[in-house]
């Protein structure tokens, strides 16, 4: 029965007789009847090249035969392609032979010391050096004490991690005794690749090394003041300590896809910050901070998620005015946000429409009652400009209003004020009774005298920390 042969390109092997020409061949197998193959070879430029071989056929059941071409070395190294025709009857099979690109990869380098404990049990002092992710296969550990090569007690086998690529991880072992370690050497393990050299040094210390203590690693929330003001939603992942051995830190989406992040250093941190959309964040995204750092056997990989699954709920917002107090020159006025989710809320004040700098004010930590938050925040100010009438207001944002509105705002001012006394043998007079309601409408005269005891309920609070404060000082 007639068929047609498989063509197979083949890799190139450079000639031994000093010329500079590399081998290219093709092989036709499985085709019948015999005799039946003939070989054209052609360039890069589709010009037919005539100096080339075809060899005698080999008949086994599968009828084969293989053709060969000698190139330049030159071009093969530039990748140009090759191409063979085996004709077969009236059909022509093709076969292209092109130089790839072979992939190389360094590794990440890990050197581990002896622990204390294994010196004081067993009076030997045990290193090992770790590369992590390298290709090609080929390599070579050489060990240094302080200068002299040592060498290596064991060398573990190669092992495949990463099939796709083929990278590789490698381990060798170095043993030294007590005395020569404790003697205060400096110890080298040289990782020598296709590509490049690399190499990582240990001492000796007369303590364990404390690794938490040397790299700490954390993930600090969104600014609120980026989202609430200028709509930035942005995940910072801050590494402290011995950043010399950090060799990198970047961000990943939850399957393993390396994000966009920019890096800046801060005194002995290093911050990269990634900027997600703010739909990502209120749905609880999965985002991985990833801490490649010599001090971690295999890098460190921290997971940040918004805990975010309750019912969405607007605060209840109330401006409070001052005590009367006398022979003072300050006044303090109160804003208080009640019942609301999610957590997150920011607070600012404004004089006569003007912003009043952060650092003026106070601003609680949200108080969490059942399912909803809660959250006050004071400023002080002159009290001859209170006097005057000047306006004081404060705005509060949340994710539930509306962001065309932005803010809900509660005004006050002297002139303006309507009088509520909560009877905590403090006279409050004078206080602006107003809060949002889904409605837009002010607070019914029942709503305020709730709003008295809910005043009520945080000035004993604060008052009676204040006395626990001023107790346990005594104390």
């Amino acid at each position: 029965a007639k068929s047609a042969p498989t063509v197979f390109p083949l890799v190139a092997c450079r000639s031994g007789d000093g010329s500079d020409l590399v081998t290219v061949g093709c092989l036709a197998t499985g085709y019948a009847p015999a005799s039946s193959v003939t070989f054209s070879w052609f360039d890069s430029a589709s010009n037919k090249i005539s100096d080339f071989l075809q060899y005698p056929e080999i008949q086994n059941g599968d009828n084969t035969v293989v053709s060969h071409v000698r190139i330049k070395a030159s071009d093969w190294n530039e990748q140009k392609s090759f191409t063979c025709e085996a004709k077969y009857e009236s059909e022509i099979k093709r076969g292209v032979v092109q130089k790839q690109e072979v992939y190389h990869q360094n590794p990440s380098l890990y050197i581990m010391a002896p622990t204390q404990e294994e010196i004081r049990d067993k009076n030997t002092a045990t290193f090992a050096c770790l590369a992590r992710d390298f290709t090609p296969k080929s390599h070579k550990f050489k060990w240094f004490v302080q200068g002299v090569q040592k060498p290596e007690t064991i060398k573990l086998p190669e092992t495949l991690v990463r099939a796709e690529r083929a990278l590789y991880t490698a381990t060798s072992i170095l043993h030294l005794n007590e005395e020569e370690w404790k003697g205060g050497v400096t110890v080298k393990c040289v990782f020598e690749g296709k590509q490049e050299t690399l190499e990582k040094m240990t001492s000796y210390t007369s303590s364990d090394c404390d690794i938490a203590g040397r790299v700490t690693v954390r993930i600090e929330d969104p600014s609120l003041e980026e989202f609430f003001l200028n709509d930035r939603v942005v995940l910072n992942c801050n590494v402290t300590g011995m950043l010399s051995d950090l060799n990198s830190i970047f961000w990943e989406d939850s399957k393993g896809n390396q994000l966009t992040s920019e890096e800046k250093q801060v005194g002995s941190s290093k911050i990269a910050s990634l900027q997600i959309s703010y739909e990502e964040w209120k749905n609880s995204t999965a985002f991985v901070c990833i801490i490649d750092h010599n001090d971690f056997l295999f890098p460190k990989t921290v997971s940040y998620r918004r805990i975010n699954g309750g019912q969405y709920k607007a605060p209840s917002v109330f401006i409070l005015g001052p005590a009367e107090q006398r022979m003072v020159d300050q006044v303090t006025l109160t804003c208080y946000a009640k019942d609301f989710y999610p957590k997150e809320v920011l607070i600012s004040w404004l004089a006569d429409d003007e912003l009043v700098d952060r650092k003026k004010f106070s601003m609680t930590s949200v108080i969490q009652t059942g399912n909803t938050y809660s959250v006050y925040s004071q400023l002080t100010v002159n009290l001859l400009d209170w006097q005057k009438g000047k306006v004081y207001s404060c705005a509060v944002h949340h994710e539930t209003v509306p962001r065309l509105v932005k803010t809900i705002v509660r005004s006050v001012d002297s002139v303006s004020k309507k009088p509520t006394l909560v009877n905590l043998s403090l006279n409050i007079p004078h206080t602006s009774c107003m809060f949002h309601t889904d409605m837009g409408q002010d607070a019914s005269e029942e709503e305020c005298d709730n709003l008295g005891s809910t005043v009520f309920a945080f000035v004993v609070l604060f008052l009676l920390s204040l006395l626990y404060s001023a107790g346990a000082t005594v104390v």
